[in-house]
């Protein structure tokens, strides 16, 4: 160990010296300073943010996760590092998974089988369902995925609503007011359709013209009517 103001005079002076898993400095080889902190242990995770349950639900699909770096992952889903990095804490905290480091990059390697892994983490999964809204469309349709009941019909022998419901991200929704492709309505009366605002983009997981699967069966979850 070493206090902060030794350290400071070793780094004025030019000494080399090493505190094991904390502090590297070693000027003849043209490596600065490297500090690494123990963090203090936060508060539990319960629920998964939306980055990280996007990331999870992608393996889950069988869609590339494990082998591609952090830095890769979030150029694909459009996320920022800051937030990959996040996630990444989420997920190792919840033995979900473990971050690896290869040479410069990180991955993610889920160890569980994915029938393991799904049972391990559907207690912190949330719907990602944020809001609700009936709508009509504007001068131009908005691209919207088939959700909720719309979507179930086409997985099952569920019938659908009368009305149509689909999912879009809330940003997107609430941008698509502002441009006025979608006027809100009072209730299902005037309306053309439910349109569910989600926490995270449903196109990053879905394949066709519904949501994907696992997202639809939390987003269903509560639901008391099937």
């Amino acid at each position: 160990r070493i206090t902060s103001y030794g350290r400071q005079q070793l780094i004025r002076l030019g000494v080399p010296f090493v505190v094991p898993h904390r502090q590297m400095f070693l000027p003849q080889l043209a490596v600065d300073l490297r500090e690494r902190f123990p963090q203090s242990p936060g508060q539990p995770v319960d629920k998964l943010s939306a980055a990280a349950q996007v990331v999870l639900l992608r393996h889950l699909l069988g869609k590339p996760v494990q082998g591609v770096s952090l830095r890769e992952l979030a150029a694909e889903l459009r996320y920022s590092a800051m937030t990959l990095s996040s996630l990444r804490g989420e997920l190792d905290a919840l033995n979900l998974c473990k971050p690896v480091r290869q040479g410069r990059s990180t991955h993610l390697v889920f160890q569980p089988p994915l029938r393991t892994l799904w049972e391990q983490a559907e207690p912190h999964l949330q719907s990602p369902v944020k809001a609700c809204h009936w709508i009509r469309w504007g001068r131009t349709a908005l691209k919207a995925i088939q959700a909720g009941l719309t979507a179930l019909e086409v997985f099952s022998m569920v019938s659908g609503d009368e009305l149509p419901t689909y999912a879009m991200k809330d940003a997107d929704y609430r941008a698509g007011l502002e441009m006025g492709v979608i006027v809100g309505c009072a209730g299902p009366e005037l309306a053309q359709a439910r349109l569910e605002c989600w926490r995270y983009d449903p196109d990053l997981l879905s394949e066709g013209p519904t949501v994907d699967g696992l997202s639809l069966y939390l987003s269903l979850r509560e639901t008391k009517e099937i």
